[in-house]
């Protein structure tokens, strides 16, 4: 009995000097103003020690935020915290903030990824002001309103596209950090592979349309990747005006000049009453293709201007390239040198540019990692989640200003860094 006392004690030493080297931050670590160290140096079994306190207050009160998805499970920030040099921003930071109004292309979205204490997940906002979380009702009426809009771009866009058809027929987005039934990771679907690799998860998201939304709705899509194929069409019809339907398109696009104009092409065929035509190739060819990307995008948008500039004036139509991925630290200047070439053409082109990489780019500052992967440009779910957000605070209108207040009041519930209320009378109460 002596000798296992001993032992006993000798193993809880150990344990507690090993608890000491995680929660020590390390040295050049400095963290966001306002915003704490995330330490997790040790990540056995998707838990450390930080998510472990946060499980104590994730499910202390639900919020605006839990409330967004279907499968609400916690899986603690280690998903996102793999780096141990993490930070994170209380959610108290936002009381008081204002709503954002309607913002246009350029509006400046720099801005933190914020972790909810009274919901176990994470979001970001910009520092201006805080996004309007549309439900699924307001969404829907938009983009009835704003629409067609087509989705043209790589696998990237793809999740984007799929998350974003998901939340316009639910109401709802998956897990934040992905789940057996992923629609932002392909790798949980894995009945089939090669050329069919997509297969499974375009039949899901399919049969998430048809759960979620009401006749008159459905996916269709086109699916074979052996010969460069796959395109999508959804047609949703209003849940609470089933005679209004919005459509939403998606269409993969590689990279290089012809295959831009190709898909161009294939929309204009498609229709020709177009809004938006968002255009994005995330994985930016790779780094040794790098120096191609603004020659192919601007030979493309000028091709596009020249072949249909009527047709698109009369359907107001605008051409929208939507970058978003920011890679490796080797090639990051050489990517963002390249965006500031597109967007110095687009402004005097009159073609907008929605740089969504102001979100990856807040991770990378946060040292956050939010990909499947150190390595990967492919996003977990809740990244996504935020760049259809927004998407719709620029292309929606503000509601009425009863119901801003009434999402200004939902809003201020939210807790302080502590898990703890808002004092009575704060700002923003």
């Amino acid at each position: 009995m002596l000798v296992f006392k001993v032992l006993f004690c000798l193993v809880a030493l150990s344990a507690l000097s090993a608890f000491s080297r995680t929660t020590t931050p390390p040295p050049e670590a400095t963290p966001d103003p306002g915003c704490a160290l995330i330490v997790n140096t040790t990540l056995q079994n998707a838990s450390s020690w930080i998510s472990d306190r946060i499980v104590d207050v994730a499910h202390t009160r639900s919020g605006r935020i839990r409330n967004r998805y279907e499968d609400d499970t916690v899986r603690h920030s280690s998903h996102v915290a793999r780096s141990s040099r993490a930070t994170r921003c209380s959610h108290s930071l936002l009381v008081g903030r204002r709503f954002c109004g309607k913002l246009d292309w350029a509006a400046p979205t720099q801005g933190h990824i914020y972790y909810h204490f009274s919901s176990g997940h994470y979001t970001y906002e910009p520092d201006l002001c805080v996004l309007r979380r549309l439900g699924r009702d307001e969404a829907q009426a938009c983009m009835a309103d704003v629409g067609p809009v087509l989705f043209a771009g790589d696998s990237v866009t793809r999740y984007q596209y799929m998350t974003f058809v998901h939340h316009l027929a639910s109401g709802k987005y998956q897990h934040p950090f992905d789940g057996s039934q992923s629609l932002s990771n392909a790798h949980t679907h894995r009945a089939t592979g090669g050329v069919s690799s997509y297969d499974a998860l375009w039949a899901h998201i399919k049969h998430e349309v048809e759960v979620h939304s009401s006749g008159g709705s459905g996916l269709y899509y086109n699916h074979d990747r052996g010969k460069e194929l796959e395109h999508a069409h959804l047609t949703l019809a209003l849940r609470k005006d089933k005679h209004r339907k919005a459509h939403v398109y998606y269409c993969y696009m590689a990279d290089g000049s012809d295959e831009i104009k190709g898909v161009i092409a294939w929309a204009m065929r498609k229709r020709q009453d177009w809004r938006y035509l968002i255009l994005n190739v995330c994985a930016h060819y790779g780094k040794d293709y790098i120096g191609a990307i603004s020659r192919h995008v601007i030979s493309a948008m000028k091709w596009a201007n020249q072949t249909y500039g009527e047709a698109f004036a009369k359907a107001g139509t605008q051409l929208v390239w939507k970058s978003c991925t920011t890679p490796q630290a080797s090639v990051r200047k050489k990517v963002d040198e390249q965006e500031r070439v597109i967007a110095a053409y687009a402004a005097t082109a009159g073609v907008p540019v929605f740089d969504t990489r102001t979100v990856a780019k807040a991770a990378t500052a946060q040292h956050l990692v939010t990909t499947w992967d150190d390595s990967t440009v492919h996003y977990l779910q809740f990244m996504y989640e935020q760049w259809n957000d927004l998407l719709l605070n620029i292309l929606c209108p503000v509601r009425d200003g009863a119901a801003e207040a009434a999402e200004a009041a939902e809003a201020a519930e939210a807790y302080d860094g502590e898990g703890v209320p808002p004092p009575s009378g704060a700002e923003g109460e």
